[in-house]
């Protein structure tokens, strides 16, 4: 179940989402509850009016605006300041028909645009898996989750970087499509064909969205 906290982030993103435009007014019913998971129309109510309160939303004859404060506070939750700015942890199965979506597509495709992709077995351990999976995740600047075949742990880390404020950087083969997973299909995903695709797009997507790396040479 979210949090009050998630719950008001992902209804202000929601709105900052359907505006075409900084300052546009956004018109909200009941069904917008969908959103978080919004037990009674009254929740709904509840979160808009904290939301005013708290300076991220306007209201003006029954719709609501993000604010400048609004704006403000969504770009720290994608763009945190905790992490390692160049490292982007990765999210996906172990599978040999994804071996080379790994080694061909997103860890070139991440060095493009000048950031590290690293998965959990990026590095000798001893230590128990999930402990570094969750240190990973902590540590880095994001995640890059391919959802392809699946996975249920690639899902469940991108769920984890979500509730830190990581960005997450949704991947999937295009014959994936249509089995992605209802909570999260309302996301971007890159849709990939073959590995050069995929490190094509990443690398685009990543300087399009966060700039060049620190881990670039030029």
């Amino acid at each position: 179940m979210l949090s009050v906290p998630d719950k008001q982030n992902a209804l202000l993103q929601d709105v900052a989402k359907r505006s075409t435009y900084p300052g546009e007014s956004v018109e909200l019913t009941e069904r917008d509850g969908v959103v978080f998971d919004a037990s009674h129309r009254d929740e709904l109510r509840y979160h808009l009016e904290t939301l005013i309160e708290r300076e991220l939303l306007k209201a003006t004859h029954g719709k609501y605006t993000v604010s400048a404060k609004g704006w403000d506070y969504m770009e720290h939750l994608t763009n945190p300041t905790n992490g390692n700015r160049s490292d982007f942890f990765v999210a996906m199965a172990f599978k040999d028909e994804l071996a080379a979506a790994w080694k061909d597509g997103i860890q070139p495709g991440a060095m493009d645009a000048g950031y590290v992709a690293k998965r959990v077995d990026t590095d000798p351990h001893n230590g128990r898996i999930d402990d570094r999976i969750l240190a990973g995740i902590r540590s880095s600047y994001g995640v890059i989750a391919d959802v392809t075949t699946q996975n249920a742990g690639a899902y469940f880390e991108a769920g984890f970087a979500i509730g830190l404020g990581r960005p997450v950087v949704w991947t999937v083969r295009k014959d994936e499509v249509t089995k992605l997973h209802f909570d999260t299909r309302q996301f971007i995903h890159l849709v990939w064909e073959d590995e050069p695709d995929l490190r094509n797009k990443l690398s685009l997507h990543f300087q399009a969205v966060f700039g060049r790396g620190p881990a670039s040479s030029t």
